[in-house]
C-alpha cells in the first residue's frame, strides 16, 4: 500500500488504474479528533473547532493508496471533494466509519 501526501496524488494514481483497466474501490471516512489543546473558561467561553480527519482509500487490482486529511472547517473539504468526484467517476465510492476503515488497513496491511 502507498501512502499519498496529497488528494491529488490520489488521482493520479486512480488515473493511472483505470488507464490499466484496473477494478477497484473508493472508500472514505471521515472522524472527528480530539483537540490537541484545553480549554479552561465558562460557560460563555466558546469551543474551539474540532479537528476532523478525513480518509480517503483507493484500493485496485493493481494497488493501494491511503490519504490522511486534516481539517477544521467544512468548507477545508471543497477542493478534496472536487477531486474525489473525479475519482469516484472510475470507481465506486463507499463511506465507512472509522472501525470499518481500521479494518480495510489492516488487511492490506498483512496482504
Amino acid at each position: 500500500m502507498h501512502f499519498a501526501q496529497s488528494v491529488e496524488e490520489v488521482l493520479e494514481f486512480a488515473e493511472k488504474a483505470r488507464a490499466n483497466s484496473a477494478n477497484g474501490n473508493l472508500y472514505v471516512s471521515q472522524s472527528e479528533m480530539a483537540p490537541d489543546e484545553v480549554f479552561f473558561g465558562d460557560e460563555d467561553t466558546g469551543r474551539g473547532n474540532a479537528h476532523q480527519l478525513f480518509s480517503i482509500l483507493l484500493e485496485t487490482s493493481q494497488g493501494s493508496i491511503f490519504y490522511n486529511y486534516h481539517f477544521l472547517q467544512p468548507f477545508d473539504l471543497e477542493d478534496v471533494n472536487e477531486i474525489l468526484d473525479q475519482i469516484e467517476s472510475f470507481y465506486p465510492k463507499s463511506v465507512l466509519d472509522k472501525k470499518e476503515l481500521d479494518v480495510k488497513l489492516e488487511q492490506l496491511e498483512r496482504a
